[in-house]
């Protein structure tokens, strides 16, 4: 990993560990309109499938865990955050079984991880943390390509990654599709799009642009 990746992943976890650190569910995902609403969404648009392996990439404290955890055979739910992830497994506790907890860098583990593949990915509320448009042309940038390209051959056959990022405005929501655009260009195909928050709520300006995207 070069070492601007690593600086940059490190400086990520110390404000992950800080913020967990403060006290439970610091976005207010139980209680936050918005957040249901987003989290419904997701849900919604993974309709009845039923999957062998899930791997969740930033899966904090279980929310969407606690969904995916019930369509899968195997859920890898990953998070920088030793917190986060002490709190997911009080929440998933009654499918343990199922469970594989990780706490770590999702750039190194998803090169490490062997031969497992998944037949749904789910990077919700991450890749900002990993790279933005901004950077474009920066070893960051190409770190970021790298992941992506990561990822994509983790995906089984017929299996979906599914991005949903949050924006405030039509600036950040352009770098949000930049990150589907790049899926793209690994040779995935857009299932579908949607944007969640369209209504008044508790985050004022803040939507969700849901995409998904299949081998």
């Amino acid at each position: 990993m070069p070492l601007i990746s690593w600086i940059h992943d490190h400086l990520t976890r110390r404000k992950m560990e800080r913020l967990f650190a403060r006290g439970e569910d610091p976005y207010r995902y139980r209680t936050s309109s918005y957040e249901q609403a987003r989290f419904q969404k997701t849900v919604e648009v993974l309709r009845d499938r039923r999957f062998h392996r899930i791997l969740e990439v930033g899966c904090g404290e279980g929310v969407l865990s606690r969904d995916l955890v019930q369509r899968t055979d195997v859920l890898v739910a990953l998070d920088i955050s030793a917190a986060a992830l002490e709190r997911a497994r009080v929440q998933l506790d009654p499918w343990k079984q199922r469970v594989q907890f990780v706490q770590g860098n999702i750039r190194k583990w998803i090169q490490d991880c062997g031969h497992h593949s998944f037949d749904l990915i789910v990077l919700s509320e991450v890749l900002y943390y990993l790279g933005e448009k901004e950077q474009k042309g920066t070893f960051l940038e190409f770190s970021f390509l790298d992941f992506l390209k990561d990822v994509s051959e983790r995906l089984g056959p017929e299996g979906w990654i599914l991005l949903a990022h949050g924006f405030c405005n039509p600036r950040e929501r352009k770098i949000r599709e930049g990150y589907g655009q790049r899926l793209a260009h690994q040779g995935l195909r857009l299932k579908g799009e949607w944007v969640a928050g369209e209504f008044e709520h508790d985050k004022g300006s803040a939507r969700c642009l849901i995409q998904l995207f299949s081998k």
